[in-house]
């Protein structure tokens, strides 16, 4: 697993070895390889660039400051900019660690979009979320609670909610969600439950809508794990092979010439 910014992590693409793999003594007496450690060296980290250019993005928010955030605070993880409308609370990153009936897939943080606040305002609020470059998907997990020794089993509701992903254009790419239209959705059990966006199209934005209402106890939603597969560029990728070809051309004539 190959680190990102704080809070992402991007594994090896599908049958690309891990960095691990590329260093130390031991791989090398397990597979004797008549190069030399260096140039395994070399190979490896071209194949951990290709694996970075095709990889996935996950973003869990443990090591982002909890509070009220500026709209790029994701930037550096591909997520441009992240925007409210509707007048509702601010876009912000929750330490759910203080209230042990709720469970987050991840550490104890989350992501809460735009939402409402006991007694104003109530009604529906957007938070867009634009990525730098289209993506293939977007999952997310919703976060769950439990029933804690010597707790009555819950009852109340947060507010109604609703994912959409759109493509550049516009257009709906794919929906989920639960309770828009009532306002209200009953607490989830554990385990927590995942999310995912995709469709026919890349997706360019994705969309939450929340809508509270006074039957709901909580005015947003919390949700974790953001993962996502950046659409790799054309250009990015013959960059990629150029120099691979290249390297492997090296290699081949470094090795005959200690031959001869």
């Amino acid at each position: 697993m190959s680190d990102g910014p704080p809070g992402v992590s991007i594994p090896p693409a599908a049958g690309v070895l891990a960095p691990t793999s590329v260093r130390g003594t031991t791989e090398t007496a397990r597979n004797p390889s008549p190069y030399p450690m260096s140039s395994i060296r070399i190979l490896g980290l071209f194949t951990l660039a290709a694996s970075l250019a095709c990889g996935q993005v996950f973003i869990d928010f443990e090591n982002i400051t909890a509070g009220d955030q500026p709209s790029d605070f994701l930037a550096a993880y591909g997520i441009a900019s992240i925007t409210s409308s509707g007048g509702g609370t601010a876009i912000r990153v929750y330490d759910y660690g203080s209230e042990p009936i709720i469970v987050v897939p991840s550490g104890t943080k989350a992501f809460l979009p735009s939402g409402g606040l006991y007694p104003s305002p109530a009604g529906y609020f957007t938070t867009t979320l634009t990525f730098a470059t289209p993506v293939t998907y977007f999952s997310f997990t919703k976060i769950a609670e439990q029933t804690i020794p010597g707790h009555p089993s819950l009852t109340y509701g947060i507010a109604g909610w609703r994912a959409q992903a759109f493509d550049e254009s516009g257009g709906l790419v794919d929906t989920a969600g639960i309770g828009l239209s009532g306002g209200l959705d009953f607490p989830s059990p554990t385990p927590n439950v995942e999310f995912t966006l995709a469709g026919s199209s890349y997706i360019s934005s994705v969309v939450f809508t929340v809508n509270y209402n006074y039957m709901s106890s909580a005015g947003s939603v919390g949700i974790d794990n953001f993962q996502f597969a950046p659409v790799p560029e054309p250009t990015s990728g013959a960059v990629l092979a150029g120099v691979a070809a290249l390297a492997g051309a090296w290699l081949i004539r470094r090795r005959r010439s200690k031959a001869a």
